[in-house]
Parts: structure tokens; sequence; C-alpha cells
């Protein structure tokens, strides 16, 4: 027997996004979990580490991933020193 999906587990991508990073899925859940953190606020400020845990993938890759999505667009990074950077994920890039 499969568990019914609620609209609580639900997540969604920019079409865009998913054509861009097909070859780089692992980027993609980084963006969706970063979504889904943001989602009962206006930001996310997971760690890497609690990132790389959700994803299954390595820190390293994690912070390679978060650059990309920076630097393209989709992500909004908010540096705060001593802490934890704030992630807001944007609507496609124009």
């Amino acid at each position: 027997m499969t568990k019914a999906i609620t609209r609580t587990e639900f997540c969604s991508a920019p079409y865009e996004l998913v054509r861009e990073l097909g070859h780089r899925k692992g980027w993609l859940f980084v963006y969706l979990w970063l979504n889904h953190f943001g989602q009962s606020r206006a930001t996310a400020s997971p760690s890497i580490e609690e990132l790389a845990y959700m994803c299954g993938m390595h820190p390293d890759n994690i912070r390679k991933a978060l650059n990309w999505l920076c630097q393209n667009g989709w992500v909004e990074r908010q540096a705060r020193p001593g802490k934890t950077s704030v992630y807001r994920t944007l609507p496609a890039p124009r």
C-alpha cells in the first residue's frame, strides 16, 4: 500500500530550473529544500550540514549547488557573519 500524498508533502520547482539541472538532480534537491524551509517564513536558514543530510549529499556539493543557484539568480543569499546564511528562493531569472 502506498502512502497518500497530502498538500503539505508536495513540492514544486520552476520548469526552467528542472530543465537546467536535469543532469544535477542533487542541486535541484537543494533548491527544493530551501523552498520547503522558507514556506513558513519569507527566508530559510538551514545549515550546510542539515541540507547535506536532507539531500543525501556531501557538504562540499551543497556549497557548490548553493553557489550555482545564487550566481544564476535562483536563490538569494544574505550572509550573516558567525551564523548560518539566510536564503530566499526566487522566481525564474529574467
